[in-house]
């Protein structure tokens, strides 16, 4: 890879991690609850990743009919819990990573 190339993507990661970097403290939002509530629920049953209820729509339904999405970032904030605990600026702190190499990954 060109010195030029890598320059580039240095500065996309850090101009990403630079702007998003003010949210770290923000507090958690909207569907925010459903991954969290996966995440823990990952932590306890790691293979069993949608297996409980929740209350979402105003009547107990199971997860796995409440949630659209695949449970891949669930077991990254799981991970992350584990080892930085439950709070919002780590949390969000590590999905600086993903958005970092996402910015990087954007330039040939």
């Amino acid at each position: 890879m060109k010195t030029g190339a890598r320059l580039e993507r240095l500065l996309a990661a850090g101009l990403a991690v630079l702007l998003l970097l003010p949210f770290a403290g923000k507090a958690f939002h909207i569907d925010d609850p459903l991954f969290l509530f996966a995440a823990d629920q990952i932590r306890r049953h790691p293979a069993d990743f949608f297996g409980f209820d929740v209350n979402w729509y105003g009547v107990t339904m199971p997860m796995s009919q409440v949630t659209k999405n695949p449970p891949l970032v669930s077991y990254y904030i799981a991970g992350v819990q584990s080892l930085f605990g439950t709070g919002e600026f780590p949390l969000h702190l590590a999905f600086l990573l993903p958005a970092a190499l996402l910015a990087a990954g954007t330039f040939e």
